[in-house]
């Protein structure tokens, strides 16, 4: 992780985004796309 805060994914959401879901909004999405590109995403095991 390259920085001090980090984007905690729910299980379902990383679901949402990887079927290129309507469900995540273009700015939650544009979030998710500069944070993945720097390792800063992180996926929730248990929720």
């Amino acid at each position: 992780m390259g920085c001090d805060e980090v984007i905690l994914l729910d299980t379902h959401v990383l679901i949402w985004l990887a079927k290129d879901a309507t469900a995540v909004g273009k700015q939650s999405r544009a979030t998710y796309k500069r944070a993945i590109a720097n390792g800063d995403v992180a996926i929730s095991v248990v929720s």
